[in-house]
């Protein structure tokens, strides 16, 4: 990141508190402008915490709720008002991420395993971090994209693939 990007950064973090809603939302449109060739994004939290995240740092993105958005990173969970589509803008600078539903982006290369019977995609086995999908989204996307050799369940009890 270079150091014009950080300085920005730094002078929003000391000022955002005080900007109102409507430049607040102009801050983020522009912070969206100037990383629109890069891989990182800008996300201003509502507790005026500013964040670069780079796109494949990105385990994936949901959003239960229109204006709610969760980001999940390896290292924390950050939420997102906006009603800025931030999963469209990630989907378009990356080809690392598909969407499973209207709700839900993931990123293809963190997946680290999956279990076809439980409809889940791990990203961390150990710390059991993971989503849930549906059986549609495990059989046309999650078995084609990481291959049956990266699925827990790989046999039933009568010996054939769950799909």
């Amino acid at each position: 990141m270079s150091i014009r990007k950080r300085t920005l950064i730094n002078m929003l973090k000391d000022k955002y508190e005080k900007f109102t809603a409507k430049e607040k939302q102009i801050v983020r449109n522009l912070s969206l402008d100037s990383f629109r060739n890069s891989e990182d994004i800008v996300i201003v939290s509502e507790n005026n915490d500013v964040r670069v995240v780079n796109v494949s740092n990105i385990l994936f993105i949901n959003e239960p709720k229109n204006g709610i958005v969760f980001i999940r990173t390896k290292e924390e969970l950050i939420e997102y008002r906006s009603t800025f589509d931030i999963k469209q803008y990630v989907i378009n600078i990356s080809s690392l991420f598909r969407y499973i539903n209207n709700k839900l982006i993931i990123n293809i290369s963190q997946i680290t395993y999956y279990d076809s019977y439980k409809r889940q995609v791990y990203f961390d086995l150990e710390n059991r971090l993971f989503v849930n999908v549906t059986g549609i989204a495990m059989k046309n996307i999650i078995i084609k994209e990481c291959g049956k050799e990266n699925d827990l369940c790989l046999v039933s009890v009568n010996g054939y693939y769950e799909y």
